[in-house]
């Protein structure tokens, strides 16, 4: 009888080289063969996290810095994790490495699952995330205070939770749960009026990769006016931006006027 085990010990690891000790240490992390992933830490060095000296418990949040502000709003959008950073970048392809690059000059130590899901370790990030995102099936956000800059903030949701569309129109979506709610309350209140909230509707079920998905209502935040030129200099998600680049190649920004050949 072949057990669960011998199966599993005969997969090989994915190609390329493994991910780095999740404590610092720069060593390089071992598979492991019944969850099929890669480990976070080396063998016995997860009991290192919360000593001194570890680089990735010295990373604090800098909210003057628009990096955390992106990072944040990227969290809210397809954070899938209370204890760590866990993004999902679904088929966005190339946002996985703008969000490793990202991490990366910030101090963390992230990495790409098979599953497209970039993770990254710091329990003094995921205290001050938290904050905003207390976790639980909900996924509600809270809002201590309105991170800024605002086009850096919305680009984030942007890229992970949005999209944009040929006629110009800028989305960012979410289920009706009052995350969208709450946020264009917020910005109306800061006195931001280049947005509109929507709702649509939508009851029975859709298929999902082969099973029924039962569907609800949705809400969209949309961005108007010079609003999305601002938001767009801070997008970093590829996707994003090719859709933006169809839309310019056929509108001239506001304010200008392309030049004439021949």
């Amino acid at each position: 009888m072949v057990t669960r085990y011998a199966r599993a010990k005969g997969e090989r690891p994915p190609v390329g080289e493994a991910p780095l000790c999740a404590c610092g240490c720069l060593e390089p992390v071992s598979w492991l063969v019944m969850k099929r992933q890669w480990a976070v830490y080396r063998s016995g060095h997860n009991a290192r996290v919360g000593k001194n000296g570890n680089p990735y418990m010295d990373i604090r949040v800098d909210w003057d810095d628009p990096r955390w502000v992106y990072l944040l709003a990227a969290h809210l959008g397809d954070g899938c994790d209370h204890r760590r950073l866990d993004i999902a970048v679904g088929k966005d392809i190339g946002w996985d490495k703008a969000l490793v690059g990202l991490m990366t000059r910030l101090g963390l130590s992230p990495y790409v699952t098979k599953t497209m899901r970039v993770h990254a370790s710091s329990k003094p990030v995921m205290r001050e995330f938290l904050r905003f995102k207390p976790g639980g099936r909900d996924g509600r956000w809270t809002f201590p205070f309105l991170p800024k800059p605002l086009p850096v903030f919305l680009a984030g949701l942007l890229d992970s939770d949005g999209s944009v569309y040929p006629d110009g129109g800028m989305l960012i979506w979410q289920r009706d749960n009052g995350n969208l709610d709450a946020l264009d309350a917020l910005l109306r209140a800061s006195g931001e009026t280049r947005l509109h909230l929507g709702k649509d509707v939508r009851v029975g079920v859709a298929m999902l990769e082969g099973r029924e998905v039962k569907l609800g209502t949705s809400v969209r935040l949309g961005i108007r006016g010079t609003l999305r030129e601002e938001v767009m200099a801070h997008v970093l998600n590829p996707v994003r931006l090719g859709q933006w680049a169809v839309y310019r190649a056929r509108h001239t920004p506001w304010g200008s006027s392309r030049k004439r050949t021949g």
